[in-house]
């Protein structure tokens, strides 16, 4: 039977930071005009929130400061979250728009629905798994093996609450029918097309943006800096802090040389101006599910040098928005080489990026929810695209 005029709400694991994942999450509330839960909201988090006029509520707010620090190490992280958010204080809502993958652990009453916006299956527990192993101690790897095959089966049994799955990419559409055997509606992030200027100018630097973390391969990309003149500026930080060790952030900044700078976090007008004033950005994480920087470039007119896997390379077309490379040391040098070296067009750069505009994102999630409150019974674990109404 329909849902008339469900309350709904938005849950998004934590927001330490203003990220892609949290940027997702504050405009699923501002399109469905909802409050997003989440356990931790930071200041710049808070501010974004303000600024798109969402209801941010961090239900556990008190439990990560002071001798809470262990819930944000790595390790720990994940154990605090599926905690937190079995225990989520949501009862009051009929629909769930999950935001993240922590989220889909709370435990729906007989009157909810769970919709599930997915960045990507965990991949730490799938995909990046022999990665993740191989870069702890040896002594450490038997202990994560068992912690991954309990986590795993949380979040297998996590996937079987979801009613409905909303993929951001083609890419993540076929990670949930590969992990979770269910089908999923593509929608892609919002990206603010319309706040980007394609003024492009002669820039004299290389742009890296984003979490400073081993999966966006970051020390690759210091260490082709290494053997050229460019210089190349990072806007971002780390993320969790880690069990043991430096973090990735504080690695890749040790081995950086003088022609790197550290800008850490940068506010979103000024991540424009870096946009707009760069030669290009530098983007090859590995098999990434979307990728918003890539698309932020383009929109400020500025090529891209995006790795030959994951949607960045479905996104830039190779010799005509950019230069689609191999994800290594020589990849990137010989994608300096060939940005160098061609001519490439703001405006047709930028209208390549207006496809993936916020308000276009906004109309398609108003479209896919309000489709799932008329019928839920229709799209419950079925292979029907969420904005396809059907026959009525």
């Amino acid at each position: 039977m329909p849902l008339d005029h469900p309350d709904t709400v938005v849950a998004h694991d934590q927001m330490w930071t203003y990220g892609g994942a949290e940027r997702v999450a504050l405009h699923l509330g501002a399109a469905l005009d909802v409050p997003v839960y989440t356990t931790y909201a930071g200041e710049t988090a808070r501010d974004a929130a303000a600024d798109l006029g969402v209801d941010l509520r961090a239900f556990a707010q008190d439990r990560y400061g002071g001798l809470g620090r262990w819930r944000r190490v790595e390790g720990f992280k994940s154990a605090a979250l599926t905690l937190d958010w079995q225990t989520a204080p949501l009862d009051e809502f009929d629909l769930i728009v999950s935001a993240h993958m922590f989220t889909r652990q709370y435990r729906t009453l007989d009157h909810q629905y769970l919709i599930n916006y997915c960045h990507s299956p965990p991949r730490w527990l799938n995909d990046l798994l022999g990665h993740r192993l191989s870069s702890l101690p040896e002594a450490a790897r038997s202990p994560a093996k068992a912690y991954v095959a309990g986590m795993d089966l949380l979040d297998a049994r996590s996937a079987d609450r979801v009613d409905a799955f909303v993929a951001n990419s083609e890419v993540i559409r076929d990670r949930i029918r590969r992990y979770y055997r269910r089908d999923a509606t593509v929608i892609h992030p919002p990206i603010d097309t319309e706040g980007i200027t394609p003024a492009r100018s002669e820039g004299d630097y290389y742009l890296m943006v984003g979490r400073v973390v081993e999966a966006k391969r970051p020390a690759t990309v210091v260490d082709a800096f290494a053997r050229t003149d460019a210089t190349l500026k990072v806007a971002g930080t780390g993320d969790n802090e880690p069990l043991v060790g430096e973090s990735t952030y504080e690695r890749v900044r040790a081995r950086a040389g003088d022609n790197v700078e550290f800008l850490g976090y940068v506010s979103d007008e000024r991540k424009r101006e870096l946009l707009r004033n760069a030669t290009a950005v530098v983007y090859i994480p590995i098999r990434e599910d979307f990728g918003m920087v890539p698309i932020e470039a383009l929109a400020a007119g500025t090529p891209v040098i995006a790795a030959n896997e994951g949607f960045p390379a479905v996104a830039v077309d190779d010799g005509e928005t950019g230069a689609v490379v191999e994800p290594t040391v020589a990849g990137v040098l010989d994608g300096i080489e060939r940005v160098e070296a061609g001519t490439f067009d703001p405006e047709r750069l930028a209208a390549v990026a207006a496809r993936y505009d916020t308000e276009t994102f906004r109309e398609r999630v108003r479209t896919a929810v309000a489709n799932f409150a008329a019928d839920p019974d229709r799209y419950r674990r079925g292979d029907e695209s969420l904005l396809d109404a059907g026959d009525d």
